[in-house]
């Protein structure tokens, strides 16, 4: 009877609606896999806008590269599908083409001039699941890099292209605290001549092993790390699953922060999943709605009403409660 009345209100249909028993859990993290070679996976993001900063420096478009950790920045007066293009054009010209390219689901990069750029290149785009910029987090990670230099260069009035310019390079010569080699060690395969070049030159024959079982060692430490804190857990959630979707901004007081249920249509990776809504969503987002329990036949309970009770019962004898006095009272007399 116990479980029978927990899987009712469980699966109550009202109780779902106002928030009552849905609930979501962070999924484990999934790394991004080393690529073989440089500027053969790259990520790209839009960063911005910019309501300070100098008419030609609203938004920022940046890319960062996930073998080499190479990052590229333009500034732009706006971020229109043609600007993007441009940048890409402009980087991909002394590059060559990346394999893959991965970005968020802005009209800029689902548009469908973006994929026939991208079409004609032979270049396959992974977008990531909505509202979840954690699965972009190479290019995510440098654009916190990029606002704290702005910020520092709006503090001290400097001019932020050539502060953002002086940054880069500093970026590309300083060793990666993920890959413990810089972005320009691997990418051109020398180190980088600066102003502090005074040490002789190291060998870096097969550094490119080394960053491998670097980089996986990181990946498994920063994994375990995550999913303990967050309390990430393996996603039970299948094809055909009724499921909520958390809404992802501001929900008022008294307003509902889940959807209707909504059904899965396609897993397209370990936690992600394509929704009845047609958009990409992560599990950390869905909570999976109950099945309705079925509820017991009245039948027997009905054909009783009509029966007579029995005039007497028979005896019954409650369990009777032991009373042991305390374990203090062995020193003194009770009285």
């Amino acid at each position: 009877m116990d479980n029978l009345v927990h899987s009712v209100l469980s699966s109550c249909t009202v109780c779902q609606s106002c928030d009552k028993t849905v609930k979501t859990s962070p999924a484990p993290l999934q790394p991004v896999d080393f690529p073989e070679c440089p500027f053969q996976h790259v990520a790209v993001d839009i960063v911005g806008p910019f309501e300070r900063g100098p008419l030609d420096c609203r938004f920022a478009i940046t890319l960062v590269d996930y073998f080499s950790k190479w990052p590229e920045v333009a500034f732009t007066p706006n971020a229109t599908t043609a600007t993007v293009i441009t940048f890409l054009s402009s980087v991909f010209a002394h590059e060559g083409n990346p394999c893959a390219i991965t970005s968020d689901n802005g009209p800029q990069f689902t548009s469908c001039d973006f994929a026939d750029f991208l079409r004609e290149r032979g270049i396959k785009h992974i977008r990531t699941s909505v509202y979840h910029p954690q699965a972009n987090g190479s290019v995510e990670r440098f654009n916190r890099v990029l606002k704290d230099c702005i910020q520092g260069a709006q503090a001290a009035q400097k001019q932020w292209k050539p502060t953002v310019t002086a940054m880069l390079q500093n970026y590309r010569a300083t060793p990666h605290a993920t890959t413990n080699e810089s972005p320009f060690q691997l990418l051109r395969g020398r180190p980088m001549r600066t102003k502090l070049h005074i040490l002789p030159q190291h060998d870096h024959t097969g550094c490119y092993n080394k960053v491998r079982v670097r980089i996986a060692l990181q990946q498994a430490k920063s994994k375990s790390y995550t999913d303990k804190k967050r309390g990430a857990k393996p996603p039970k959630l299948a094809v055909g699953d009724k499921v909520h979707i958390r809404k992802p901004f501001y929900v008022g007081k008294g307003e509902r922060q889940y959807t209707d249920p909504v059904s899965i249509q396609q897993q397209t990776g370990y936690s992600t999943f394509i929704l009845s809504d047609g958009k990409r969503w992560n599990a950390t987002r869905l909570s999976l709605c109950p099945e309705r329990a079925e509820e017991p036949s009245c039948q027997a309970s009905t054909a009783g009403q009509n029966a007579s009770l029995p005039e007497t019962f028979p005896n019954r004898t409650n369990p009777q409660r032991m009373h042991k006095p305390p374990g203090w009272t062995k020193d003194y007399v009770m009285k």
